[in-house]
């Protein structure tokens, strides 16, 4: 039997919910969902539940991660008592997923605007030793969501699909391209988990020019008829990506700094022509970064 969400007030991040068993059965409550973990870098959704019976007025917060799973106790150390431990459980094996992935949406929102706040981008300590030997031997193209996972997302709609674009970088200490490589998967499919990369293309973010990295059939044509149709998205999104690749030079270049770097590499197996390509574009490295 699921919780009864009987409102949701989007302006102040809050809902209403009734519980249909256990200890707390009937019982009416308004609560505020918030992030848990505000560290833009860090790529959880942990979840804080503050909720209010409204009869009584007794105050309740519980902790929940991601996966709608009751969380021990708070990022920040924040114990629970019996009671709030109670309440969680109840809420969690009552809320179907669906209700539970649309109020995540408001963590979401948290973590964006979080992220929206840094200007200080030369005080962020990014380690890329796991990647280092890539980006300086093999020009690995870093996603900018490693980076930042909370950080807005470039979508756009053609003949009723819905597109996203995944941008990486080229950050080569030698490197002075202005190009990014953008991962372009359909996500109509609302049922679907995942969604799969259909084309992979290169963007020149200060010409404007793009090409497909590779044949794709039937989808480069509807790829390419989109990417026409679609000039001034494409402009907005050069736009920004020449920001994100300037802040993603920055930070890995004062990685650099911090360690001087970490020349000469210990000895790394380099991918094979049918290996899926070290740059997460999806594709088999030499239809990608092995051309």
């Amino acid at each position: 039997m699921a919780t009864s969400i009987t409102e949701i007030l989007p302006e102040v991040k809050a809902f209403r919910f009734i519980l249909e068993s256990g200890v707390f059965k009937g019982k009416r409550f308004k609560a505020c969902l918030s992030a848990d973990c505000l560290n833009p870098l860090c790529a959880c959704a942990d979840a804080k539940v503050s909720a209010v019976e409204e009869e009584s007025g007794n105050t309740y917060t519980f902790y929940m991660t991601s996966d709608k799973t009751l969380s021990s106790n708070s990022k920040h150390g924040k114990s629970m008592t019996e009671e709030e431990k109670t309440l969680g459980h109840c809420f969690a094996e009552e809320l179907d997923d669906d209700q539970w992935n649309g109020l995540l949406q408001f963590v979401f929102q948290q973590k964006l605007a979080e992220t929206n706040k840094i200007t200080d981008f030369e005080s962020l300590e990014i380690d890329f030793s796991n990647e280092e030997f890539a980006i300086e031997q093999e020009s690995l193209c870093i996603l900018y969501n490693r980076l930042f996972p909370f950080a807005e997302a470039f979508r756009t709609k053609h003949n009723g699909k819905t597109y996203l674009f995944s941008d990486q970088y080229c950050v080569n200490s030698n490197c002075t391209c202005h190009d990014v490589l953008l991962s372009i998967a359909d996500i109509s499919d609302a049922d679907k988990k995942t969604a799969e990369p259909i084309s992979v293309i290169t963007y020149d973010y200060l010409t404007g020019v793009w090409s497909l990295i590779d044949d794709y059939g039937e989808e480069q044509s509807e790829i390419e008829e989109m990417m026409t149709a679609n000039k001034s998205v494409l402009q907005k999104i050069g736009k920004t990506c020449k920001d994100r690749h300037r802040t993603m030079r920055t930070i890995y270049g004062n990685y650099r700094e911090r360690t001087q770097g970490t020349l000469p590499f210990p000895i790394t197996k380099k991918a094979g022509r049918n290996d899926p390509c070290p740059c997460g574009s999806g594709m088999k490295y030499k239809k990608c970064c092995g051309r």
